[in-house]
């Protein structure tokens, strides 16, 4: 489950309403997102600012693990190859 969707089924009636008028996202879409349909980013940045949420929580899933990159740098010599040091 999507933590949108989350979000949208801890609301009652009424302030799932209130949701779709400052969204200005019909409230059968919104049951539909709440059911798992997937929204669109022109869908997602409304919802997120009636819901007071950053957008970034809505794309992401709460399953999904944070991913942590690291980066590996070499030292290169002019020609592009890697330094003997």
């Amino acid at each position: 489950m999507t933590k949108l969707a989350q979000l949208l089924i801890s609301r009652t009636p009424r302030q799932l309403q209130r949701v779709a008028t400052k969204a200005e996202v019909p409230i059968e879409r919104l049951q539909e997102l709440a059911q798992g349909q997937e929204p669109s980013m022109a869908e997602l940045r409304p919802i997120a600012d009636a819901l007071r949420v950053p957008l970034q929580e809505l794309i992401t899933t709460p399953s999904e693990p944070q991913e942590h990159v690291e980066f590996l740098f070499r030292k290169t010599g002019r020609s592009g190859q890697p330094s003997n040091s």
